[in-house]
């Protein structure tokens, strides 16, 4: 007889009832994570640069209420193009890196690795992880 292990966390008991084995909603959660995370990015790097959104929207020619929308972790509208010119404003490079689904990740630290090295610490992973909240 094999003797079920208790689960105590909270998120692990919602992903397995509500996200396992159901590829739509794995989908959609790697989705809202890169969403959450972009949106993050952008927050974090104009508050290393010391600025509020209207500064930053006139850096980048938008408007305040872009940046604010940018800045939102449910915007699904981001553009390279947009993310291009924020990260000239902010005197940042924009990376684009993909890896195939299954692989769990061993690209990706190794990505990490070489990209440490020019303090790249503002990246995203389809897991929502990035340099900063990587365990």
């Amino acid at each position: 007889m094999v003797k079920k292990k208790n689960i105590n966390d909270a998120v692990e008991i919602l992903h397995r009832k509500f996200i396992k084995d159901r590829p739509d909603r794995i989908s959609s959660l790697e989705t809202e994570r890169v969403n959450a995370e972009v949106a993050k990015i952008i927050h974090d790097l104009r508050k290393d640069a010391g600025l509020n959104q209207k500064e930053l929207a006139v850096l980048v020619g938008t408007t305040q209420s872009a940046i604010s929308r940018l800045e939102d972790a449910d915007y699904e509208g981001h553009s390279l193009s947009m993310l291009n010119r924020i990260a000239k404003a902010l005197n940042h490079r924009l990376t684009v890196f993909m890896i195939p689904r299954n692989q769990k990740g061993p690209a990706f630290d190794t990505f990490i690795k070489r990209s440490s090295k020019r303090s790249d610490r503002h990246m995203v992973s389809p897991s929502g992880n990035s340099p900063k909240n990587r365990p």
